[in-house]
């Protein structure tokens, strides 16, 4: 009891300063059962299960005019990386910080045209998929997360990144205003994992770099974002020339009525040793309806994964449809949310596989301070 007590007078004050200091606890959560099935060439077990899609408590505030602060715990991730092999290093060494701590960042708005932001920030990679919260995620594309391409086809041919595990990296970035609209950002940061020599000792000598600019238009009704971003991935094992290279292109239009956002993005890994080049583009396009209460939307996206490193090359080619139906019972921010969605493979050999999942939970978000 006595432990109770202590944590929740913890909390109790916690609040009360965030309070004070004009500050916001905001908290985020959405549960889900999720149903997943194959098809008999997919070759994987089907599974029902119920999980914790988005857990995350967001600390942000404003020390004064000029700098403002954040902190986003995400208490639904792992610890650590998810290693694919057991002596992968951990996302610890290179930054002192896990996947569970999103965001830990200053901003320091130095004048009315620029600001730098240092710490573990948004690296803006990915375009409008990129930019769009887990929580309101049902299916992505194979560049956002390889588990598509990985699970379907049965190989990773190279590919060891993706944009969901870039999203949030350690480093600085710029961002030059060049008025309320339009915004260039300027990224540099840790490298996609730590990097150690063949003594495992850290040697991380060079990191992941990014350009990226957003606009609005038709008082914020229309918005787009152009990006790239490089990184030369290090390892005992890495040949310096070996280089993850990801680019995209997003437009978004939204209105009190409709919404809709079409994204292109190609994600390039190039093996330094041999000169060869694997290549994974993905046209991704949503369209929603709003309607009071409910909000219908249908996506889509296609891929294709061009294979040029190792024995079998060729194409993969990926095509994901998903229909979404969005409830709000009340004028809060808390939703249900029922998501179907079919993915088909067509891998470089072998029959057609398909992914089918049923996706049915709710959202909750707000501030522990309103």
């Amino acid at each position: 009891m006595k432990t109770v007590s202590t944590a929740i007078g913890v909390l109790a004050s916690t609040l009360s300063i965030g309070a004070q200091a004009g500050g916001s606890i905001g908290y985020d959560f959405r549960a889900d059962s999720n149903s997943t099935s194959y098809n008999e060439d997919a070759a994987l077990p089907g599974y029902q299960k119920f999980h914790l899609k988005t857990g995350r408590l967001h600390f942000k505030g404003d020390l004064n005019e000029q700098l403002k602060y954040e902190l986003r715990w995400a208490y639904n991730k792992p610890a650590v990386d998810n290693a694919t092999t057991a002596t992968e290093p951990k996302n610890t060494t290179r930054d002192g910080l896990n996947n569970s701590i999103e965001l830990a960042n200053i901003t320091h708005k130095m004048d009315d045209m620029f600001s730098l932001q240092m710490g573990k920030l948004n690296s803006e990679i990915g375009g409008l998929e990129g930019a769009t919260t887990g929580a309101d995620l049902y299916m992505v594309s194979p560049n956002y997360a390889f588990s598509a391409v990985k699970g379907l086809t049965g190989s990773n041919v190279g590919f060891n990144q993706s944009v969901g595990n870039l999203t949030y990296v350690t480093g600085v970035k710029g961002d030059i205003a060049i008025n309320p609209e339009h915004h260039i950002y300027l990224v540099y940061a840790n490298n996609a994992t730590d990097a150690v020599n063949s003594g495992s000792k850290f040697n991380q000598n060079r990191g992941l770099t990014g350009l990226i600019w957003k606009g609005a238009y038709m008082e914020k009704a229309l918005s787009a974002i152009i990006s790239y971003h490089q990184v030369s991935p290090q390892g005992a094992a890495t040949h310096e020339g070996n280089k993850h290279t990801f680019t995209s292109a997003g437009v978004k239009y939204d209105n009190p009525q409709v919404v809709g956002s079409f994204d292109y993005t190609t994600t390039d890994y190039t093996d330094g040793t041999t000169s060869t080049k694997d290549t994974l583009s993905s046209m991704i396009a949503k369209f929603g309806y709003k309607m009071d209460a409910w909000t219908p939307r249908l996506e889509v996206y296609s891929s294709e994964q061009k294979v040029g490193i190792g024995a079998t090359t060729g194409t993969n080619k990926f095509m994901g449809y998903g229909a979404v139906v969005e409830y709000k019972p009340t004028a809060d921010n808390f939703r249900y949310h029922l998501a179907y969605n079919t993915i088909t493979a067509k891998p470089i050999t072998g029959n057609d596989q398909v992914k089918t999942e049923i996706v049915l939970g709710a959202r909750l978000s707000g501030d522990f301070l309103k």
